[in-house]
């Protein structure tokens, strides 16, 4: 089915997608080049090969005053289903970071890792060793299926081994574009390994590609740790005994918005249909062709599924999809309880073996003064060889330690700054951040430079040891979900935040806009008040979230206010 948006409406990107010779472009030819950076239609194209063009936004009134061009750098960023690695490829990680990069890698909020500061003459060094590793940058940006998220740790469980790792994989491998520019620029037509055959074709995509990012996540109530409800298609496991029964479709999440822009908002997914597990590829196929056919193209900032599922309704949506498929599905069960996991400390497996779960604040792994914290990943990862875990909440788990194994890993935690669960306060334990200034190019704000600086803040004050999950983003795209938080920091300008409150840790509630823009020298003192005035009215008997729901803005204003 041809996609719905008038041919004469179609935003510039359509043309350049279509007219890519499946995704090539120009980039080899600059590639070879001279030339510093890449120029607008190559710059689209690079996004779906895994990378974004930046420059240092450090050095750009410097480097302008001085008439330089900019400071041109690069992200590359690796798509790890269900942020499962080898000690082998994590290894391999670290010391790329340190290589090409600027002497670190920082896990994201979806299990994948990012490399910042790759110079244009080291991108295809990058992007090739990446995939001599066996991962790739294919598709990990750009208007595709995106990394697939999901709590692999759940499967180590054998009261509930689903099969959610294999499932994921599963889900990636079937949404991974086919078209072989990527593998032809970038590792000499081999996809790891082997020679691929030349196409453009892409038999689910199209050659427009998607209207914009799509985003999968697959989830269990018990831990969701994965934000489901955020992603354009949430796949709910339904299980009973350890045997799965079912899967609850969850379609139409995003929390990315424009300020100012009353078209765009952050929306919870709607609990679409149910399918069984022999129907379920085919149903993700045919969920994501409806916001292929019907994502609005034309207008960017406008173009997600939520906008489909919000503006024609979800009984549209159950009728198109059965529609397409013949299938009557049920429409999926109620929300069941949720929890939300984190996985940190040390927990024991079902077959004795140990996980250690390692909190990384905001997920750039570096070394630091006192906190050498890459030296340390990497001298136990070298030694014991455990398989590694990312955590959308950007921390690492060591999986499959030996009960021996136990103390010395711990010494050597210790020894480098590596913080489990032990001592960890429970509001840095909580927050997430951007990596927004100097490196990403739509970022307002500070995030993760100003992040620790708010922590520290909120913990001379008295409240850094409490339960209330912050996440901070440098512009409204969310990268790290802040509309979900019970305290929600969202970059206007520079030192400039607006506040949304409200959010639940479970991830099936939206927060509300509090305060339009709050200036950074106050934030800590505005956000103190509203904490202290909730332990008063409560005694933490409510959480934080739930409390500020049942106020209302209204009533929170004058708690907020500053004298």
């Amino acid at each position: 089915m041809a996609d719905q948006t008038d041919q004469a409406t179609l935003s510039k990107v359509e043309f350049i997608k279509e007219n890519s010779d499946g995704l090539r472009g120009t980039i080899e030819e600059v590639l070879n080049s001279d030339a510093s950076h890449f120029e607008e239609n190559d710059l689209q194209l690079l996004k779906f090969h895994g990378s974004y063009q930046q420059d240092d936004r450090d050095l750009r009134a410097e480097r302008r005053k001085a008439k330089l061009d900019k400071a041109w750098i690069f992200m590359v960023r690796a798509k790890i289903p269900g942020g499962r690695v080898t000690a082998e490829q994590f290894l391999d990680m670290l010391d790329l970071g340190c290589k090409v990069g600027n002497g670190s890698i920082r896990i994201t909020s979806r299990q994948g890792i990012q490399f910042h500061g790759v110079g244009k003459e080291n991108l295809r060094y990058t992007i090739r060793r990446i995939n001599q590793t066996a991962l790739s940058t294919l598709g990990a940006c750009g208007d595709v299926n995106r990394n697939v998220m999901c709590c692999g740790l759940v499967d180590q469980d054998w009261r509930r081994s689903l099969g959610m790792e294999q499932l994921c994989l599963q889900v990636a491998d079937h949404f991974t574009p086919h078209a072989t520019g990527y593998w032809e620029i970038w590792c000499d037509g081999e996809r790891f390994g082997q020679k691929v055959e030349h196409t453009t074709h892409e038999p689910i995509y199209g050659a427009r590609y998607m209207p914009r990012k799509f985003k999968i996540a697959v989830t269990v109530p018990e831990d969701n740790c994965v934000d489901v409800y955020t992603n354009d298609l949430g796949v709910e496991v339904v299980h009973h005994n350890g045997r799965v029964m079912a899967y609850d479709l969850i379609v139409g999440g995003g929390m990315g918005f424009a300020h100012g822009n009353e078209a765009t908002y952050p929306r919870l997914g709607t609990r679409m249909v149910r399918v069984t597990p022999a129907e379920l590829l085919e149903a993700l196929e045919t969920v994501l062709k409806i916001q292929r056919d019907y994502g609005d193209r034309s207008d960017r900032k406008h173009a997600r599924l939520k906008y489909v599922v919000e503006e024609r309704g979800a009984e549209w949506f159950r009728d198109e999809m059965r529609r397409r498929t013949g299938r009557n599905y049920p429409e999926a069960g109620p929300l069941p309880p949720y929890k939300v996991l984190d996985h940190l400390g040390w927990e024991q497996r079902f077959d004795g073996r140990w996980n250690v779960g390692i909190h990384i604040d905001d997920g750039r792994v570096r070394d630091r003064d006192g906190a050498p914290l890459m030296t340390g990943l990497r001298r136990i990862v070298e030694r014991f060889r455990p398989q590694v875990r990312m955590t959308p909440r950007q921390d690492v788990v060591l999986v499959g330690i030996d009960e021996k194994d136990r103390p010395e890993i711990q010494r050597l935690l210790d020894e480098h700054g590596l913080e489990t669960d032990a001592g960890l306060k429970r509001m840095r334990r909580l927050s997430m951040a951007c990596v927004a200034l100097p490196t990403c190019g739509l970022a307002l704000a500070e995030s993760e430079r100003y992040m620790p600086s708010l922590l520290r803040q909120l913990d001379a004050l008295g409240v850094g040891d409490e339960p209330v999950e912050i996440r901070m983003t440098g512009c409204p795209n969310s990268c790290v979900r802040s509309p979900l938080a019970e305290i929600g920091v969202v970059g206007r300008g520079p030192g400039k935040y607006a506040l949304y409150l409200g959010g639940n840790q479970e991830g099936t509630r939206l927060a509300f806009p509090f305060l339009e823009r709050v200036d950074d020298t106050q934030l800590a003192q505005v956000i103190f008040r509203l904490i202290d005035a909730w332990r008063r009215e409560t005694g933490r008997a409510a959480s934080f979230g739930d409390w500020s729901t049942q106020k209302g803005c209204q009533a929170l204003e004058p708690i907020a206010a500053l004298d």
